[in-house]
């Protein structure tokens, strides 16, 4: 009986030792469970840790920008303007302008901006605190000539004075002299173009070089460009020659007929003139004007309309009158009035030919 009872207690003790041991091992593994456990927690806590500082960073770095770039913004709207570039060798304005000196040139400045801002807000292309700067590039010492010669202004001062009047009228308006260089305007405005056309604060470039196809080359390469079409647009004076009419298919086109002539200035040679008269009745007939040859001036390129162009000397389809008749003013070479004597009207019309050579 005492044997059997030892033997139990035997056998429950190592039943005990084994339970104790399995219970230590469990022990232990949840110790190294814990301990994992912790140690995922505390580098969880520094990743959060990093990350709630790199978060707040990032917050602050937002807000700097999100500052800079309405700054910049603020400065790229700053003074916002539009260029206009006039080829002044052939978009030419309408004779009572150039006549009336120094007025007409005021005048002419004022109603060439008017018709910008009138045109580009009809296309929703201006707002009312832009800046409109025009720069107009001529042969200045050419036109004063052409003009002269073919009888629209009665002395070259008064072109001149055209050109001051335009200059003196507004701060950012400019008729510029650009010299008696072949090519002299053309190369200038394209080079203005390229200035203006990268810059941020030109909202509108509006190009008057219609009537000139050497444009045509030039302006290609930015027909392409993103943009091009909802930036550039053209004053039509000169009708356009086919090459620009392919070129501005697309592009925003408007005209000036009041302001701007359609037509080149047209000269009557003095040769031409005593030819004529020496086959033509003395009173100058329609038919012998239309008859005449008419020579034009390279200072005066193609142009555009010019519907208040004054009668004589304005519309190329319209007949000019020899010099030597009645409803003529003759003038010197410096452009001065010179009236015959009432006794050379009664002298045959042989004699009275040869008395104007």
């Amino acid at each position: 009986m005492a044997e059997v009872q030892t033997s139990r207690v035997t056998a429950l003790a190592q039943e005990w030792k084994s339970t104790l041991g399995a219970v230590q091992r469990g022990d232990a593994q949840l110790i190294d469970l814990v301990g994992a456990l912790a140690h995922e927690r505390d580098k969880l806590q520094a990743k959060c840790d990093r990350q709630d500082f790199e978060c707040d960073s990032l917050v602050t770095r937002l807000k700097a920008c999100e500052e800079s770039t309405s700054t910049l913004q603020k400065q790229r709207d700053c003074k916002p303007f539009v260029i206009v570039l006039l080829d002044g060798d052939n978009t030419l304005f309408c004779n009572r302008y150039v006549q009336a000196g120094v007025a007409g040139g005021i005048e002419a400045a004022a109603a060439l901006r008017n018709v910008i801002k009138t045109q580009l807000i009809q296309a929703k292309r201006f707002e009312e605190h832009w800046e409109v700067c025009i720069r107009a590039y001529m042969n200045a010492d050419g036109l004063a000539r052409t003009y002269r010669r073919c009888g629209i202004v009665a002395g070259e001062d008064t072109f001149r004075d055209f050109v001051r009047g335009f200059n003196k009228a507004m701060s950012l308006v400019e008729l510029i002299d650009a010299g008696d260089d072949k090519e002299a305007a053309d190369t200038r405005i394209q080079k203005t173009f390229e200035v203006f056309y990268p810059n941020q604060h030109c909202k509108q470039l509006v190009l008057a070089v219609s009537g000139d196809r050497s444009y045509t080359g030039f302006l290609r390469p930015y027909v392409s460009l993103e943009g091009f079409e909802d930036r550039v647009s053209f004053v039509e004076a000169l009708p356009f020659t086919r090459d620009m009419v392919d070129l501005t298919t697309s592009l925003l086109k408007f005209r000036a007929p009041k302001l701007l002539r359609n037509d080149k200035l047209v000269v009557i040679t003095q040769s031409a003139a005593s030819e004529a008269s020496q086959s033509a009745p003395s009173t100058g007939t329609y038919a012998t004007a239309v008859a005449l040859p008419r020579q034009t001036m390279p200072a005066a390129s193609p142009m555009t309309t010019g519907a208040a162009t004054p009668p004589a000397y304005g519309n190329t389809t319209q007949a000019v009158l020899p010099l030597w008749t009645s409803h003529a003013i003759r003038r010197n070479a410096h452009g001065e009035r010179i009236d015959e004597p009432a006794v050379l009207r009664s002298l045959p019309q042989n004699l009275y030919s040869r008395f104007l050579r």
